[in-house]
């Protein structure tokens, strides 16, 4: 393998790496913006659950929220 042959693997390699290194980039944003929605979402989540039929609203009813009976 000859000089020209290695660098033209290293010009590869280098914009594969750029391209890798862009992927990062645009995946750290969306983890970002992801990240900033979750408390939001886990308010709305336990929000629907205290709603009458909800899971944490049948258990601070009195009722089983397994099997539907009052204990």
């Amino acid at each position: 393998m000859d000089i020209e042959q290695l660098q033209q693997q290293i010009s590869a390699l280098n914009g594969a790496v750029a391209g890798l290194r862009a992927d990062l980039g645009a995946t750290q944003q969306q983890l970002r913006e992801q990240s900033a929605q979750l408390p939001q979402a886990i308010k709305a989540a336990i929000a629907n659950e205290l709603r009458p039929g909800g899971v944490l609203y049948r258990t601070l009813d009195g009722c089983n929220p397994r099997s539907g009976q009052v204990k």
